[in-house]
């Protein structure tokens, strides 16, 4: 079980080193590596959470025998090339369930 769920992803943020890295945003655990203390976070959900997403609901269209799916991203600060990739992988798993996949 992974305890950060998110991962700042500014740029001015990737090269920085901090003794403080880890913090706290929205109740949950976070990392950057300029430190807690910057500012100007962009944050990401972590690789282990939008894997456990794109599980999860592939696994209830298919016990729900759902006929679609709708996707809200609003929520999201930054969609980096693995959160595509695992939309897209959520989008054919639920179509070869027999299901639409709506992303707004």
């Amino acid at each position: 079980m992974k305890l950060v769920k998110f991962m700042c992803t500014a740029p001015a943020h990737t090269a920085g080193r901090s003794d403080s890295a880890l913090t706290i945003h929205d109740g949950m655990w976070a990392f950057c590596p300029a430190g807690a203390d910057a500012t100007g976070h962009q944050w990401a959900p972590s690789d282990g959470d939008l894997r456990a997403l794109r599980d999860s609901l592939v696994a209830q269209v298919g016990w729900y025998r759902a006929r679609g799916a709708i996707i809200d991203l609003t929520a999201l600060d930054v969609m980096d090339s693995f959160a595509a990739c695992t939309l897209r992988d959520i989008a054919q798993m639920v179509r070869l369930r027999g299901a639409d996949t709506v992303i707004v």
